[in-house]
């Protein structure tokens, strides 16, 4: 399964306009279910923008899943168990379907847009926080998806609303 997990601000923002989390630290004490979700993830897919703000950490998050890192740019020490994906998405989707178990389409909006675009998305769980940040990185920036996503759950978490959606 292909699934996306990710926060955004009431108005659709991922981040501030400087790429700043700050506004979720609020929220570090709501219950929204991650550790459970990463025990079943395989492989993490990101962006250059995400590996970029994962590389600053203290310590690479994601240790014990497989990563593919969708980049046009050369990447300096890679972290272990990273493979530098430069192919299209069409043939990224066909991989990421043969991984036997879950697949998370981490961090920034373009890329989870660019596989909901292509009806890859098989789950996404949106948790929207309450703040209104007016401006920063939207959640879907320009998405070309005409179709209608399926509401599958709702829950209420703190002051973070979980949605839960499918293709």
């Amino acid at each position: 399964m292909i699934r996306g997990f990710i926060a955004s601000s009431l108005d659709g923002f991922i981040a501030a306009a400087d790429h700043s989390l700050a506004f979720l630290d609020a929220y570090a004490l709501e219950d929204s279910g991650y550790p459970a979700f990463i025990k079943d993830i395989r492989t993490i897919v990101m962006g250059r923008h995400t590996w970029d703000f994962c590389r600053a950490l203290p310590d690479w998050p994601y240790a014990d899943q497989d990563t593919l890192l969708v980049t046009s740019r050369p990447v300096d020490n890679p972290s272990p168990r990273t493979t530098i994906w430069t192919g299209d998405i069409d043939a990224l989707i066909a991989v990421c379907r043969q991984v036997p178990q879950d697949v998370w389409i981490v961090g920034g909006g373009g890329l989870q847009q660019a596989f909901l675009d292509a009806g890859a998305i098989d789950r996404l769980d949106l948790f929207l926080t309450p703040d209104l940040l007016g401006s920063g990185i939207r959640l879907f920036p320009g998405s070309t998806h005409t179709g209608k996503l399926r509401l599958i759950e709702v829950h209420q978490r703190g002051q973070l609303a979980h949605l839960v959606y499918g293709l």
